[in-house]
């Protein structure tokens, strides 16, 4: 299923997917939208991105992940883009999720986001996760394969991040204002850990 443009009323995806965000896909304030246990959601192109101004609940499990990659990944929702193996995915393949600070209530739990960090968006930050509101949990998650980028951005906000796998970035956590709560994380392989502010409690593994 293709989306973009404008989310003005709530909404639930799960069964449908996986879910091919083309060009923008916007969240608008006061919307919400709820993504069950198992959704994939897929990039189409590097100036494809999720961005939330409203409400974004992706509360996944163990064992049946919330998924955010490239369209190009077939190890996820399967061979979204028809091509079999001639193509991998690969950092920046597409922009990643963006929260704007007018952004609230927001969960990304047991979820997998990758090869995001397209150097464009709304929000001009090479990232997979742009977290510009400090109404966001990020907890025992794997954001990973935006090698030119950054894992998380954090800009002028107060986040709590904790119990995450965050690996293969530019930049692991990149603070730049605000004072979020960074505790319990793996950040590893990555060429730097955690930059700016405060770190908290993070835990380091090679």
């Amino acid at each position: 299923i293709e989306v973009y443009g404008t989310l003005e009323q709530n909404a639930a995806w799960g069964t449908d997917s996986p879910y091919v965000i083309s060009g923008s896909l916007i969240v608008n304030v006061g919307v919400s939208i709820t993504l069950q246990p198992g959704t994939v959601v897929k990039g189409k192109g590097g100036s494809s991105e999720l961005v939330v101004n409203g409400t974004l609940v992706a509360d996944g499990t163990p064992t049946s992940p919330i998924v955010f990659t490239s369209l190009r990944d077939d190890g996820y929702g399967g061979d979204s883009n028809f091509d079999l193996d001639a193509t991998t995915p690969a950092s920046a393949d597409w922009t990643g999720i963006g929260f704007a600070a007018s952004a609230v209530n927001n969960v990304l739990d047991q979820v997998i986001v990758r090869y995001g960090g397209y150097p464009s968006g709304t929000f001009g930050s090479s990232c997979n996760v742009y977290a510009g509101t400090s109404g966001l949990i990020i907890s025992s998650s794997t954001i990973s394969d935006a090698s030119s980028g950054d894992g998380i951005s954090v800009v002028n906000a107060s986040p709590e991040i904790s119990h995450n796998v965050i690996e293969q970035h530019s930049v692991g956590i990149r603070v730049n204002g605000g004072n979020p709560t960074i505790s319990g994380n793996a950040i590893l392989n990555n060429s730097v850990g955690v930059t700016g502010g405060s770190p908290g409690n993070v835990v380091l593994a090679e």
